[in-house]
């Protein structure tokens, strides 16, 4: 499992299911997607999700950590 870290990822893998997540939730709502879906759209596994997030309450707080980087790193030059 990985750390906060994970809201700036390097690994393409770890990307790719941070976005897909995030569209998914977006698209359909956080409810009504599973674990097994987001596996299934990103081409893994569930269980390869499981070794980047805990649960997907982890997830969401991820991909949250993300936007909010993103965010203040809009920001910060404006507060400047």
């Amino acid at each position: 499992m990985t750390t906060p870290a994970a809201a700036e990822p390097e690994n393409p893998r770890l990307a790719a299911i941070l976005d897909e997540a995030a569209r998914l939730f977006h698209e359909r709502g956080y409810g009504a997607v599973g674990m097994r879906t987001i596996a299934d759209v990103v081409g893994v596994r569930a269980s390869t999700l499981y070794h980047y997030f805990e649960s997907k309450a982890h997830l969401l707080y991820q991909i949250s950590l993300g936007v909010a980087r993103d965010f203040v790193d809009e920001m910060l030059p404006i507060l400047d």
